[in-house]
């Protein structure tokens, strides 16, 4: 290997260590605008502390009720989710950070996770999908199922359907359909818009990104298809803000262990004294720590020691500390020094001023 590999090899290694310290300091700050939302839609804010380690995040994942993963970009710091169940007790959603080097770090981070509720106002458009099968079939193919709450004649005469970017049907008077026909596996994006008589457009959903299931797979009655959006919420929302005694939030179970990691350490530390401190305490013999001594007892009597002595307007030293006012009476003369009263043990106190 030549030089420039090794070099190369060395920095890569060095990166990662950086990396991989900067990976297990990393937060991801996961709150939500309110703790009962309108519709079926939530809004909420995503934080990476220090805002510096988001690069080091390959993508987000959004988990719905601890079973349900919505990915979403690495940039989206307000995110807004929609195509709840709202008949889902206690639902609740957290943000996992995975990072982009598994070399690194092989676990995602973890956000807490949040409780939410609906409180059964209609406010926008967000319809739900779910999907169901003809029990009399061989190989049946999967009906999606579409829900919506009306938002009033005064704002919606019409609903029309848009699948996979393709105006579909127009609907009045009803807020539900059926569409026949769907394979498993495959992903479809589904869009509901809704027009008053002169069919100007007054609201429209999000666009939902789905994949068909297959049938069999757990719960498909009660599968939640939700998108997430990089939006911040209206001015206008009629959100309902928490309580003292409501629930908002618990630490998710793999995060426990991270959380609890940092504080034992912050703790241990804490019970060491800097090393500094350390190697004052066995040797007090440096100048600072001489000078400090002194001047927190200075009005006591030097130690007898032959190598502490006092210079100030005669070029031999006191042999005895002479007090204060000595030398403030002298203080406008000139202090001579010689390289022989700085070395020899010779403890002269130097004022910072002097040091530099």
């Amino acid at each position: 290997m030549s030089d420039l590999d090794q070099s190369r090899s060395s920095n890569k290694k060095q990166n990662d260590q950086i990396n991989k310290k900067l990976w297990n300091d990393l937060v991801i700050d996961f709150h939500l605008e309110a703790f009962k939302f309108p519709d079926n839609k939530i809004y909420g804010i995503v934080k990476v502390i220090p805002k510096s380690s988001r690069g080091l995040i390959q993508k987000f994942i959004l988990v719905v009720n601890k079973t349900t993963e919505i990915d979403f970009h690495v940039s989206y710091d307000s995110i807004a989710a929609s195509g709840f169940n709202t008949n889902t007790k206690d639902p609740s959603a957290y943000i996992k950070a995975i990072p982009n080097n598994t070399k690194w770090s092989q676990e995602p981070k973890l956000s807490k996770n949040c409780y939410f509720h609906f409180t059964g106002e209609i406010f926008a458009l967000s319809p739900t999908i779910s999907f169901t099968w003809p029990d009399k079939e061989e190989n049946p193919k999967a009906n999606l199922n579409v829900k919506w709450f009306h938002l009033g004649d005064k704002t919606a005469h019409k609903y029309i359907m848009y699948l996979d970017d393709i105006r579909q049907k127009q609907i009045e008077d009803e807020f539900h359909i059926c569409i026949k026909g769907f394979e498993s596996g495959k992903s479809h994006t589904f869009q509901l818009v809704s027009t008053i008589l002169n069919g100007k457009e007054t609201y429209r959903s999000d666009l939902m990104e789905f994949t068909v299931p297959t049938q069999g797979s757990s719960k498909n009655q009660e599968n939640e298809f939700i998108t997430v959006t990089n939006e911040v919420p209206p001015p206008n929302l009629p959100i309902v803000l928490p309580t003292k005694d409501d629930k908002t939030s618990d630490v998710v179970e793999n995060d426990k262990e991270q959380s609890r990691k940092p504080s034992l350490v912050l703790k241990e530390r804490s019970r060491e004294p800097p090393p500094v401190l350390e190697e004052q305490a066995r040797k007090p013999s440096s100048v600072s720590e001489e000078q400090y001594r002194r001047s927190s007892s200075v009005q006591k009597e030097p130690s007898n020691s032959d190598h502490i002595m006092y210079t100030c307007c005669n070029d031999s030293p006191h042999e005895e500390f002479p007090g204060i006012e000595h030398y403030l009476k002298n203080i406008g003369d000139t202090i001579p020094t010689s390289p022989k009263s700085l070395i020899n043990g010779n403890k002269q106190f130097i004022s910072s001023t002097e040091k530099n």
